[in-house]
């Protein structure tokens, strides 16, 4: 059984993030038990408990990771035991679904991705609808370069569950990465590849309104398409600067918002905009879109 990278141990924060995500059960486990005979019922609770046991032996290791209570050596050793009690768990119900995912996450959170991408293939091949397995595929996918597959892959996540924000902003985020590829591969077109990821930070930020990080994700997505709408991008970055809390955060959405009325060529309303400013960082940034507009204006 191969032993976990030391690497992994050097990021406790991460690593306590990465096994608690882990843990979590998929939204439609496997098997259900109403129609299990009563001999199997006992079989069933006995795999429950197992199961059980190692998700809370994993969120307790992620525990004393985030409390700086293991050592990175007390960690290492104690992950490879719970690897190899995953692995012989997973082995024993190759056809049980809520295992082979929270098998395949397990080991997604410790690096072995490669291990892990197959895993999700076989949870995938036991039901090829459940959303989390397309999303796990998308991402290895999208690691290794695979673009075409991971396109088709979190675009099914989303179709499966369609009110999930973190799928569309996953496809937002890949096809702004690399759906530059995508139309010089021919799979998309330049048009489509900045319809969909729009649409995409879209969604993201209408089904998680409260987070002003969405908006502020979508309202960035204009700079990075070909024929944006810039009255749509500055009325969002108008919406984003109204509900920062802070007076650096609205400066932020202030210099976008500024941006914006200089792409408009509205310089009057730029540089008014670029006025109320006051966070020394955001300076460098003012004064040379300040001179750019004035240099523009003569």
């Amino acid at each position: 059984m191969p032993s976990f990278p030391k690497s992994i141990f050097l990021a406790g924060a991460a690593l306590a993030a990465a096994l608690l995500c882990a843990c979590q059960t998929p939204k439609k486990p496997t098997p259900q038990t109403a129609k299990i005979s009563e001999d199997k019922k006992a079989s069933y609770t006995l795999f429950e408990e197992r199961l059980g046991k190692l998700v809370k032996e994993t969120e307790a290791l992620a525990q004393q990771v985030a409390e700086k209570k293991a050592t990175p050596l007390e960690a290492r050793l104690r992950l490879n035991e719970l690897e190899n009690l995953w692995t012989e768990f997973a082995a024993e119900h190759p056809e049980n679904l809520e295992t082979q995912i929270l098998y395949g996450k397990f080991l997604r959170s410790a690096r072995f991705d490669e291990a892990a991408y197959k895993v999700f293939r076989r949870a995938d091949k036991l039901d090829p609808n459940i959303a989390v397995v397309k999303q796990q595929l998308s991402t290895y996918e999208t690691e290794t370069g695979n673009y075409s597959a991971a396109y088709a892959h979190i675009k099914d996540a989303i179709n499966l569950e369609p009110h999930t924000s973190a799928y569309h902003a996953q496809l937002g985020e890949f096809l702004a990465s690399y759906g530059k590829t995508l139309v010089e591969q021919n799979a998309i077109s330049q048009a489509q590849k900045d319809a969909e990821m729009l649409a995409a930070f879209k969604a993201a930020s209408e089904i998680e309104s409260a987070d002003l990080d969405f908006l502020i994700r979508y309202a960035q997505a204009f700079y990075d398409v070909k024929e944006p709408d810039l009255e749509l991008a500055q009325e969002l970055w108008q919406k984003a600067e109204s509900r920062a809390p802070l007076g650096f955060e609205k400066d932020e959405m202030r210099l976008n918002l500024a941006r914006v009325l200089a792409m408009k060529k509205d310089f009057p309303r730029a540089l008014e905009t670029l006025e109320k400013i006051n966070t020394p960082k955001y300076f460098p940034e003012r004064d040379a879109l300040k001179k750019k507009i004035e240099k523009t204006e003569k």
